[in-house]
């Protein structure tokens, strides 16, 4: 029964933070600009800073690994040294007091929590123009998994198809002084590719390499690893935050188009700290990304009409599925973080049940 209610606790709190979403959807013409979520993350919001803490009496060659990284900026990672016992411990950003990960002070795990195979392609796929790229942790069963494989490909397919870039969102390269009469606020770099495109990422959870990256993703939430056994999707975007993961039953094509029109809408919130997810400790330059990092050159596709479809019904435009909700004034935002505290505090209450 414990487990019973956990599950509907989650489900509960999720419906919520779709209202929310679709509350932010629209706020957004009101107070922000067209550049979609995904692309706003990754141009204009900086990583937020880990913890990396080791030993202040270990061997200094180990150390100079993260001082490295660290003075050079490549890795989003803040060195600390402590009296504690000779290891390695890992903090989440903003949460000092319980590592996300911990391990023996070596050579090898250093280099494992500054970076791993499967964090340097989430940053390959964002920098080749990926809107969202969806890390996939499955679960035991290999049938659910596989249903969860599929369930995200058909979606990936229906979003790709009825989703398009904000209108009037442009790129600097389309821009010159004399043709252009919008909102500068709307011009994007060129240099990685303005489309609507999602990927999968599978991490497997038995994978020594991706250890700390894992660790990283199950710390998003504080009972994620109550759900072990079942497979987990993280919609990752910009410079490689991540949101709350889809989990077993609840990745449904509902869900799944909920989280893309979102990441894919016009920036609702410019401000980084009033948007939901959390950063991973990657390394990597994102201010110095260009188009020597990308592989592919594809731009916006052509204006297709912006339908979703959901449940197997009849595809509603999403322009016509925003204004059927009531539009917000500029105060909406003050509303928008009330919102996220009921979210919290419901959801505390949920689990207590």
């Amino acid at each position: 029964m414990q487990g019973t209610r956990t599950v509907r606790s989650r489900k509960i709190c999720f419906h919520f933070s779709v209202a929310t979403i679709a509350i932010l959807a629209c706020v957004g013409p009101a107070l922000s600009c067209q550049v979609p979520v995904f692309r706003f993350a990754l141009e204009r919001w900086s990583s937020d800073q880990y913890e990396v803490s080791i030993s202040s009496a270990t061997s200094t060659s180990v150390g100079d690994l993260f001082t490295t990284y660290e003075k050079g900026r490549t890795a989003n990672l803040t060195l600390t040294t402590s009296n504690e016992s000779n290891e390695i411990r890992v903090f989440r950003p903003r949460h000092p007091n319980k590592p996300v990960w911990k391990g023996p002070f070596n050579h090898e795990n250093a280099a494992a929590v500054i970076d791993s195979p499967k964090r340097q392609k989430l940053v390959e796929k964002i920098l080749s123009g990926d809107s969202v790229v969806w890390i996939f942790l499955p679960g035991k069963d290999s049938q659910v998994n596989q249903t969860a494989r599929e369930t995200l490909q058909s979606t990936m397919a229906i979003a790709r198809k009825d989703i398009q870039i904000p209108e009037g969102v442009v790129t600097s390269d389309e821009v010159t002084a004399d043709n252009f009469s919008g909102d500068p606020e709307d011009i994007v770099d060129g240099d990685i590719p303005l489309k609507i495109d999602f990927s999968m990422l599978e991490v497997s959870r038995e994978d020594p390499a991706e250890a700390v990256f894992i660790a990283m993703l199950l710390s998003v939430e504080d009972d994620l690893h109550d759900f072990s056994d079942s497979p987990m999707l993280f919609p990752a975007f910009g410079r490689g935050r991540v949101l709350e993961p889809l989990i077993g039953k609840g990745i449904t094509p509902d869900n799944l188009l909920t989280y893309c029109v979102y990441l894919c809408g016009a920036c609702s919130c410019e401000v980084k700290d009033q948007n939901p997810g959390m950063d991973l400790l990657l390394a990597t330059n994102w201010d110095a990304a260009d188009a020597a990092t990308v592989t592919t050159a594809t731009k916006a596709a052509e204006p297709k009409p912006e339908t979703v479809h959901f449940n197997g019904e009849k595809s509603i435009p999403v322009a016509a599925a925003k204004s059927q909700l009531p539009r917000l004034p500029l105060i909406g935002l003050a509303m928008v973080l009330l919102l996220f505290g009921g979210l919290l505090f419901f959801k505390r209450g949920g689990e207590k049940q």
